[in-house]
């Protein structure tokens, strides 16, 4: 368990955070929400140890790590060394974790094959394309087999293909027990698999709690359809608002009631084939929440 209780970081007059609390439990991840400068990597590098907190504490509690092999960390900007190869990049930062050479290479074996980068094992970091210098820098993250890994932006300039790598090694991790802490701008992305969410704004949290369960309190509901490209329900009682997308259109109604009742009158209807009812999107929680 990662367990945070209030902390804070002032530099001199200036929030960095403030109050900061939340408990993770093996395999949770934590969606950590905010534009840049909210307070975001402040907590991680507390958190990281390299800074001090003003007050509060956290504790990693009923783990299996020693300190120095605790934490697995891929910061926003990429930072490796560009003229030597993979292996040497990776065996270097496991060597100052204190791993032995065998479990080093039983691990980089293992990690190459995942991303299936085996054969770039021997190419110099500045050879790669910037999806594959991103799967390194994980794989540095990840070699010491961390407690709790901190992922800052790790999906940041990457394509379709390599966004859905990254994601699948963070999934595996998340199964394998490990705590992860996750910031991304990419709402859409990290809906599909975080547990909580956090949301900073100039150091304060203006959101926490549990994803399913800050979506299912918020009353509105979305409607999806097809076959409407002139959004002719947009007078339906209880609609909020409404807008094309592509070939469908969706709606969005002031409770589950109304939508429901919604959903029925379409059926009725027969005129659309696809009818989607689902609760709000994280992106528009966080909307609200930053008003």
């Amino acid at each position: 368990m990662l367990k945070v209780e209030r902390l804070s970081k002032w530099y001199g007059y200036h929030k960095g955070i403030e109050d900061v609390s939340f408990h993770l439990n093996k395999g949770e991840i934590l969606g950590v929400l905010g534009h840049n400068g909210s307070g975001k990597t402040t907590m991680f590098r507390v958190l990281l140890s390299l800074l001090q907190p003003t007050q509060g504490h956290f504790d990693v509690l009923n783990m299996k790590q020693k300190n120095h092999r605790r934490f697995g960390y891929i910061p926003e900007e990429r930072s490796m060394y560009l003229d030597i190869t993979v292996g040497e990049q990776i065996t270097y930062l496991a060597k100052l974790r204190k791993m032995k050479k065998k479990e080093i290479d039983i691990q980089l074996v293992r990690w190459l094959s995942f991303f299936e980068m085996s054969h770039e094992r021997n190419r110099k970091i500045k050879e790669l394309s910037k999806g594959n210098q991103q799967k390194v820098q994980f794989m540095c993250a990840v070699i010491h087999d961390p407690d709790v890994l901190i992922l800052d932006e790790p999906l940041n300039g990457l394509d379709g293909s390599n966004i859905v790598q990254i994601k699948k090694a963070i999934t595996l991790m998340s199964r394998l027990g490990k705590i992860i802490l996750l910031s991304s701008h990419q709402y859409e992305e990290l809906e599909e698999f975080a547990h909580q969410v956090i949301l900073f704004s100039k150091g304060d949290v203006k959101m926490k709690g549990e994803l399913n369960h800050l979506k299912e309190g918020d009353p509105r509901r979305y409607v999806t359809i097809n076959n409407d490209k002139n959004l002719r329900h947009k007078e339906f009682e209880g609609v909020i608002t409404c807008g094309a997308m592509g070939e469908y259109s969706r709606y969005v109604f002031e409770d589950e009631v109304i939508a429901q009742g919604f959903c029925h009158a379409l059926f009725e209807e027969n005129i659309s084939n696809y009818i989607r009812l689902e609760t709000i999107s994280l992106r528009d929680l966080v909307k609200e929440a930053t008003l």
